[in-house]
C-alpha cells in the first residue's frame, strides 16, 4: 500500500510540473451546498496566463446529473494571497445543454488564483471555488 501511495504522489507531482497552470484540486467539483456539479474546461489559452482567459463551465444537478440551463451565473477571479480581484468582470453566455461560455477572465498578475462561481436557479443559490495555481505570463 505504501508503494502505491508513493507512486500516486509521484504522478501528481509530475503532472503539476507539466501542467503548472492547472490546479490539481480538480476541474470537476460539487458546489458548497451539494446542489450542483461543475466542470471547468480551459479554452483560451490552453493554460491560464496573466491577461485574458476563457473557459467553458458545465453545470449539472448534483443528484440527477441533468444539465442545468438558464441559470444565473457569476464568475469572480480572486487572488486570495493578495486579497484582491480582477480589474475586469467576466462575461457569461448560455450555450445550451448546461454549458456556459465564460470569457474575459482577467488575471492581473502571476500566482495562485481562485475562480469563484455562484449559480442561481429558481431562487436556489450555491457556489464553489476552482483553484487555479501558478498562473504565468505569456
Amino acid at each position: 500500500m505504501r508503494s502505491l501511495s508513493t507512486t500516486l504522489v509521484a504522478a501528481v507531482l509530475a503532472l503539476s510540473f507539466f501542467y503548472p497552470g492547472i490546479s490539481l484540486a480538480g476541474m470537476n467539483i460539487i458546489t458548497d451546498a451539494k446542489l450542483f456539479r461543475l466542470e471547468l474546461e480551459l479554452e483560451e489559452p490552453a493554460q491560464p496566463v496573466v491577461g485574458t482567459n476563457a473557459v467553458v463551465l458545465t453545470v449539472s444537478d448534483a443528484r440527477s446529473n441533468q444539465k442545468i440551463d438558464d441559470a444565473s451565473i457569476e464568475a469572480v477571479p480572486w487572488m486570495t494571497m493578495h486579497g484582491h480581484g480582477s480589474s475586469k468582470k467576466p462575461s457569461i453566455k448560455n450555450m445550451g445543454s448546461g454549458r456556459y461560455q465564460v470569457e474575459n477572465i482577467y488575471f492581473t498578475m502571476e500566482g495562485d488564483w481562485d475562480l469563484i462561481i455562484t449559480i442561481e436557479k429558481k431562487g436556489v443559490k450555491d457556489s464553489a471555488i476552482f483553484s487555479i495555481s501558478n498562473v504565468k505570463k505569456k
